[in-house]
């Protein structure tokens, strides 16, 4: 039917897959400045990110 090529050819925005990267962005920048806000309590936290950029920036450069 008309409807059913319709639907093959035209793509849906709710049925693509896909990664959501707007989503991640927002909720990435909205974690940091939580964490970055915390002071003392975060300091943790923001030593194991801190250790996990320099091992994956030794990673990059190992494979580079």
């Amino acid at each position: 039917t008309i409807q059913e090529t319709v639907e093959e050819v035209v793509p849906v925005s709710g049925s693509s897959n896909g990664v959501n990267a707007l989503g991640l962005v927002v909720f990435s920048m909205c974690f940091g400045l939580v964490i970055g806000n915390m002071k003392q309590q975060g300091q943790a936290l923001r030593d194991f990110f801190d250790c996990l950029n320099e091992a994956i920036m030794r990673l990059v450069a190992i494979i580079i």
